[in-house]
């Protein structure tokens, strides 16, 4: 990647270690959705559509979070290494 033209970057095939992140990402916003949907439904008394709306808003709300962050996220994390 680091052999890759800046302008090219976006066009080349991600690595695997970019693969993983995204599937970790995906499944602990996936997770933190439905903890936020199976709390409204028990906790807060709501119905079952109010319930699949909300998850659909804390799904996208959560991924939205971590894409905005994302250069934030990586450059730590390329420190850590």
């Amino acid at each position: 990647m680091k052999d890759t033209p800046q302008c090219l970057r976006s066009y080349a095939p991600p690595t695997r270690d970019k693969i993983f992140i995204w599937c970790a990402v995906i499944a602990g916003c996936g997770i933190m959705a439905l903890l936020g949907r199976h709390a409204a439904i028990t906790r807060f008394g709501t119905d079952e559509f109010t319930g699949n709306v909300l998850f659909a808003v804390f799904f996208v709300l959560s991924v939205g979070l971590y894409c905005g962050f994302q250069s934030v996220i990586e450059d730590v994390f390329n420190r850590l290494q």
